[in-house]
């Protein structure tokens, strides 16, 4: 009797053990997928801003022709550690002053863009980019090609990875 008790008794604590378990998990891939949308909405929103002001501070150098000016402009994108490139173009879509994170090693080319369509962006191979036309009296003199790598996410994965076992290890050995 003392023995099918006990093994009673293991098999309820199990079975309390894997409900809370697949419940922290399951509400922690929810808060996970939310995390995963805000980021994206605002690493939309934040480059917006950013080729924004790149946009505001290069029309001078493009106007008369400075790019020791503009590169200075690009120059303030250090502050931010995961762009992998800036660039100003002219509005025929030619390279007209650039920041690379690392060395510079190329100049990228300008992918298809109206200068109509003022600004286009999109998600590829672990890169955000984004273009942006600049505009002065109403008319377009060039376009800003901002490139961002992914790492901020990464970033917050590896995180949220380290709190969801902590989290995940603490209630479970309270449900024990």
């Amino acid at each position: 009797m003392i023995k099918l008790r006990d093994s009673l008794s293991r098999k309820l604590t199990v079975m309390n053990m894997l409900v809370s378990g697949a419940t922290l998990v399951l509400a922690s891939i929810a808060f996970f997928g939310y995390d995963v949308i805000t980021f994206h909405t605002g690493l939309i929103n934040n480059s917006a801003t950013q080729t924004q002001m790149i946009s505001s501070n290069a029309v001078s150098p493009l106007i008369f022709n400075d790019q020791p000016s503009a590169e200075h402009t690009l120059s303030a994108m250090r502050a931010a550690k995961h762009i992998v490139y800036a660039g100003i173009y002219t509005a025929q879509g030619q390279f007209f002053a650039g920041y690379w994170r690392d060395l510079p090693v190329q100049q990228y080319p300008l992918p298809p863009f109206k200068l109509e369509q003022n600004e286009r962006y999109w998600f590829s191979a672990g890169q955000f980019s984004r273009l942006q036309t600049i505009v002065f009296q109403g008319k377009p003199v060039g376009v800003v090609y901002l490139i961002s790598d992914l790492g901020s996410i990464y970033d917050r994965l590896k995180s949220f990875t380290v709190i969801l076992f902590s989290i995940l290890t603490a209630s479970l050995v309270a449900a024990l």
